[in-house]
């Protein structure tokens, strides 16, 4: 569908260059071309890069390190930030390992060059607590892992070892794991009319999102403390954020049901989602089509919304003939499946 429609989503996009860079007859002369008018890279979040983004940046910085890219006057540089600790995007292709590999790799090519390699330990956090660190810090120790560089396969002796001390002085958190929340033995059976997509009160993501509602409550019922220009002052509503891995499942949808039926005030779900909505798009359409009234599609849509209400195609046919291109509207609303 994609190549029907010439389409390239994200992923599309990395692979493609990736391929123009490393595959194509043409990668030479396009790395040629480039090299000239590259002077410094900058890679930031690097413990997210996927391995395809990696194949990217090391085909962009292959003539830093040799030949003339490595001896002219003024040098091309890299410069990449990144955490090993802070790599939370494996779903989209994060690879701590690889970060950790590719450190290794550029700092053996930076020496066989004789180019200075800086790897600078930044042990402050300006913040998170001490309490949060000391957490992350122990999830990382490789002593907990019999040496081994945690959360690797292949990799030995890489991880960031060292632990990070808070900035903020006197600043308390917690961290609390909670256990899973299981299935019932008895599934609950649900009605033959129930919407699509809609999680039963029994479920598992239900009742996390039950419980979730409820923590909430008893924080702000018992007045937890939150740090505020080096003042505590009680919770609010506002000072509660809930990080989830996708708006779609039903988890998100349950934890806003939840929160409401509790009586907390919540933001709700992304507003964004408000363009992509029918009444929205027929009113930017009908905007469309008073800019520019040579638009036939945009035309056809507006017929077959709510401000035309012409569905029948009998009715389309002699409006469509009066337009200047009345014959090609007419085949494009026979021929496509045309919105609304």
């Amino acid at each position: 569908r994609k190549r029907a429609s010439a389409g390239l989503d994200f992923e599309d996009l990395i692979r493609t260059v990736r391929q123009l860079l490393t595959q194509s007859g043409a990668s030479e002369w396009v790395l040629w071309k480039l090299d000239g008018g590259l002077r410094h890279i900058l890679l930031d979040e690097a413990q997210d890069t996927s391995p395809e983004q990696w194949a990217i940046i090391r085909a962009l910085t292959s003539n830093f390190f040799v030949g003339e890219g490595a001896e002219r006057s003024h040098p091309s540089t890299l410069f990449v930030v990144g955490d090993q600790k802070q790599s939370i995007y494996s779903f989209q292709g994060a690879d701590p390992e690889r970060f950790l590999a590719e450190r290794k790799d550029f700092q053996a090519r930076a020496s066989a060059a004789r180019i200075e390699f800086v790897n600078p330990r930044l042990d402050m956090s300006f913040r998170s607590a001490r309490s949060i660190l000391g957490f992350v810090d122990e999830t990382f120790n490789p002593e907990a892992y019999n040496g081994e560089s945690p959360f690797s396969v292949s990799t030995d002796g890489l991880s960031d070892a060292w632990r990070h001390t808070a900035y903020r002085k006197g600043h308390e958190g917690s961290v609390e794991i909670w256990p899973l929340v299981q299935k019932d033995e008895v599934a609950e059976t649900a009605a033959w009319d129930a919407p699509m997509g809609q999680e039963s009160q029994s479920s598992p993501k239900q009742k996390l999102a039950r419980a979730i509602a409820s923590f909430i409550r008893d924080e702000l019922e018992a007045g937890a403390g939150v740090w505020e220009n080096d003042q505590l002052r009680p919770a609010r509503p506002g000072d509660f954020l809930i990080l989830v891995r996708g708006r779609k499942g039903g988890l998100f949808d349950a934890i806003l049901q939840a929160l409401k039926r509790a009586g907390l005030p919540v933001a709700g779900a992304d507003r964004l989602e408000l363009l992509d909505s029918l009444p929205v798009q027929d009113l930017l359409n009908l905007v469309r089509f008073v800019l520019c009234p040579e638009d036939d599609l945009t035309l056809a849509e507006i017929l077959k919304g709510p401000f035309g209400g012409l569905d029948d195609e009998t009715d389309l046919v002699p409006l469509a003939a009066q337009r200047p291109h009345g014959v090609s509207l007419w085949r494009r609303l026979r021929d496509s499946d045309v919105p609304r």
